[in-house]
C-alpha cells in the first residue's frame, strides 16, 4: 500500500490530534465528566478519520454506490440525488457542530469540536462525490490537493486546542499544588 502526499497530510493532521485529545483526556482525570467525554470522543473520531485516511474507506463506499447505481440503472440520473445528499450533509453536519460547539464545557473544547466537526464533513463531502465538490477538493495546491490542507487545518487546530488544555490544566494542578 502506497500513501501519496495528501494521505500523509492527512496522516500527519489526525494521528496528532487523536494523541493530544487522548493526552488531554488523560490529563483532566479529575476534571468534568463532560471535559474528559469530550476529549475522549474527539480521540476516538481524530483516531477513526486516520484509519479512514490510511484505508481509505471512503473510495470503498463511493465505488459500491456507483456499481449499485449503475446495476439498477440510475448513474446517469444521480446528480439531483447527490445535490440533495450533500444539502442534507451540510445541514446535518452543520447542526450537529453547532450542537457540540454550544454544549461544549470550554472554549478550547468549542474549538476542538467544530474542528473535528469540520475534518467529519469534508470526508462526508468525499463519500457523496458530486462532481463539482471534487473539483474544488482536489485542487492541486503546491505539493497537496486542497482537501489535505483542509485536514491539516483541521486536526491541527484541534492538537493546538488540546495542547491548550492541557497546559492550562497543568498551570491549574500546579496552583492548587502551591496553596496546599
Amino acid at each position: 500500500m502506497q500513501i501519496n502526499a495528501t494521505q500523509a497530510a492527512g496522516l500527519l493532521a489526525f494521528i496528532p490530534a487523536a494523541v493530544l485529545a487522548t493526552v488531554a483526556f488523560a490529563v483532566t482525570k479529575r476534571g468534568s465528566p463532560a471535559v474528559r467525554l469530550y476529549w475522549a470522543m474527539i480521540a476516538a473520531i481524530h483516531l477513526l478519520l486516520s484509519l479512514e485516511i490510511w484505508l481509505s474507506l471512503r473510495w470503498v463506499f463511493n465505488v459500491a454506490m456507483k456499481q449499485w447505481l449503475r446495476s439498477d440503472g440510475l448513474y446517469g440520473e444521480r446528480r439531483p440525488a447527490q445535490a440533495a445528499l450533500l444539502v442534507l450533509t451540510f445541514l446535518v453536519a452543520a447542526l450537529l457542530a453547532w450542537l457540540a460547539v454550544r454544549k461544549a464545557p470550554s472554549r478550547t473544547l468549542a474549538v476542538a469540536a467544530a474542528s473535528t466537526a469540520g475534518a467529519l464533513l469534508l470526508i462526508a463531502i468525499e463519500c457523496v462525490s458530486l462532481h463539482a465538490m471534487d473539483a474544488v477538493l482536489y485542487l492541486q495546491v503546491g505539493p497537496l490537493l486542497l482537501i489535505g490542507w483542509l485536514w491539516l487545518v483541521c486536526g491541527w487546530v484541534t492538537a493546538g486546542a488540546a495542547i491548550a488544555d492541557v497546559g492550562s490544566s497543568l498551570r491549574l494542578r500546579r496552583n492548587c499544588v502551591r496553596d496546599e
